[in-house]
């Protein structure tokens, strides 16, 4: 909700957000997001791992199109995961790798903050508690 709030330029929505927690917590939602696909990053937290969610309202243009919508970069440990999540993944495969060319370089770290809600809310269980997902036939 405060993501989505950070977008909308809701007054009084805090611009930094600080939340910690243990190596399951970290494991847990790099693999509800999918952020675990990879033979780098399908393993174990390390010690203190941190997982970055940053919210960017970028007005530039990118390999596809001028963007102003607000989008979303992900970060594991101070590397970039945004193009190993599945919903935002496709963006990856139709520019090349080593181009110089810095609007596609910033559209392989940035996704838009719609497409990674639709991609990943069927990932995350919807049951409202911990007892009410065990009790659901899904």
């Amino acid at each position: 909700a405060g993501m989505r709030a950070a977008a909308r330029g809701t007054p009084q929505t805090p611009r930094f957000v600080l939340l910690s927690g243990h190596d399951t917590v970290v494991a847990q939602l790099l693999a509800a997001i999918g952020g675990m696909n990879d033979g780098r990053h399908c393993r174990w937290p390390p010690y203190a791992s941190r997982l970055v969610f940053e919210l960017w309202r970028p007005a530039l243009v990118t390999a596809n199109s001028l963007r102003r919508a607000p989008q979303l970069r992900v970060l594991y440990n101070g590397a970039v995961v945004t193009h190993l999540i599945p919903a935002c993944a496709r963006r990856i495969e139709s520019i090349d790798a080593t181009t110089t060319n810095l609007a596609a370089v910033a559209d392989l770290e940035l996704c838009s903050l719609e497409t990674f809600k639709q991609g990943t809310i069927g990932r995350i269980p919807q049951g409202s508690t911990f007892e009410a997902e065990c009790r659901s036939e899904q």
